[in-house]
């Protein structure tokens, strides 16, 4: 886009401008009417598609013209958004105000229109923490967290950081243990989490939950169980919903000392919280495992498998557990499940030989009962059916209906 400016004919401006150089925003340029001082004239804006003939869009046009006189001329091209700065604090609108609306639409999870509301409390009080924590904040909630790091630095480094000091070393300290290229080394991680609860100035409770979560957490990497086990049952005891608290407690306390029924009770905890998610039922397992019993562990690492069928960890148990096959007593077997329901002998094979083991069908009547068996016990179990390229049409459309009605 071209942009020229007339005076009686004479061409005093020209500015040519990209599509993609306009939309960075406003550019700002200034004529010198000076020589028409004191005369009546012609003056003319022009515009022009450019050699590219783009006129689309509200970039191509002139913003906002001003005619100003010479002590006003300096400020006439000062960035658009200090003039607006100024302008609010002279209408006596603070910092405070937009954090007010940043703090609505993080709690809504409009993350990046509370990352605009807090950039323009940054820019209302660049040297106040406050605006730059919340900045860390929307960065967090949009998941940047190289960006979230920076922008809780910033607010380390300004005088009234020590109102929010904790809430930032906890910030800081976490993401730089979990997005950093080069992970903060235990020992500082561990300083930050305890300057964090010795100055206990907290923005908000959660943080310090998950200041004494995340130094539990160091010092059981480090080797200290005994010091992390009080910071789980801390966490836990004022969060009981807190589902890694709960894992890693269990955990711990199985670790440390060996207390099985301590470690089943907060890990069954977690279970109950997200029935769902795989990791406690994974620990439980490995607990059992670990401890010989083997009978408890086996419906545990199913569930797993249910949940990931590719967990490594559940596929392996699961197959040391086939070798029980060369020493089965099958005239014990016999008496044990002759007068057993369909259900339990199929339990019992998918838990003796799993992950080896398939069921094939035809899809006729005989099978259909047993399909129906394995949809509601078993569903990961795969299915065989060899197509031979002589059925009915009728017959391979039944089987697609059962397997997507039964997931078969």
């Amino acid at each position: 886009m071209v942009y020229w400016v007339w005076v009686d004919g004479e061409e005093v401006f020209e500015r040519t401008l990209t599509p993609e150089a306009a939309r960075e925003g406003w550019w700002p340029a200034k004529v010198d009417l000076g020589p028409w001082a004191g005369r009546e004239v012609r003056l003319t804006l022009e515009t022009d598609p450019g050699p590219a003939g783009d006129g689309q869009g509200d970039w191509a046009g002139w913003g906002e013209v001003r005619l100003v006189d010479v002590a006003q001329a300096a400020l006439a091209t000062v960035d658009l958004d200090i003039r607006v700065i100024g302008a609010w604090s002279a209408g006596g609108v603070t910092e405070q105000e937009f954090l007010v609306e940043g703090k609505k639409a993080f709690s809504a999870r409009r993350y990046q229109e509370a990352l605009w509301w807090f950039g323009r409390a940054v820019e209302m009080k660049p040297s106040s923490a406050g605006p730059w924590y919340y900045v860390g904040r929307a960065y967090e909630g949009l998941k940047k967290p190289s960006l979230a790091l920076a922008a809780f630095r910033r607010a380390e480094q300004q005088p009234d950081s020590w109102r929010i000091v904790s809430s930032l070393y906890f910030h800081i300290g976490w993401l730089s243990q979990t997005s950093s290229a080069k992970s903060l080394p235990l020992d500082k991680a561990l300083e930050l989490y305890d300057a964090a609860l010795a100055a206990d100035r907290f923005v908000g409770h959660w943080e310090r939950i998950g200041t004494h979560y995340n130094r539990g957490d160091v010092l059981r990497r480090m080797g200290r169980l005994q010091e992390a086990i009080e910071e789980f049952r801390w966490v836990v005891k004022e969060r009981p919903e807190h589902y890694w608290g709960n894992i890693w407690l269990g955990v711990v306390l199985w670790q440390a000392n060996g207390d099985v029924a301590g470690a089943e009770e907060y890990l069954r905890r977690a279970i109950a919280l997200k029935p769902q998610t795989k990791w406690a039922y994974r620990w439980l397992g490995k607990i059992y495992w670990e401890t010989g019993r083997l009978e408890e562990a086996t419906p545990i690492y199913r569930r797993v498998l249910e949940i990931d069928p590719q967990d490594q960890v559940a596929l392996r148990f699961l197959r040391s557990r086939r070798n029980r096959v060369v020493s089965l007593d099958f005239d014990q077997l016999n008496t044990t499940f002759e007068g057993a329901p369909p259900e339990a002998i199929l339990e019992w094979a998918v838990e003796t030989f799993w992950p080896k083991i398939a069921m094939s069908s035809s899809f006729q009547m005989q099978s259909l009962p047993l399909l129906h068996m394995v949809s509601r016990i078993v569903p990961q179990l795969p299915i065989i059916f060899l197509d031979t390229g002589f059925h009915f049409a009728e017959t391979l459309s039944f089987r697609d209906r059962l397997v997507q009605e039964w997931g078969a």
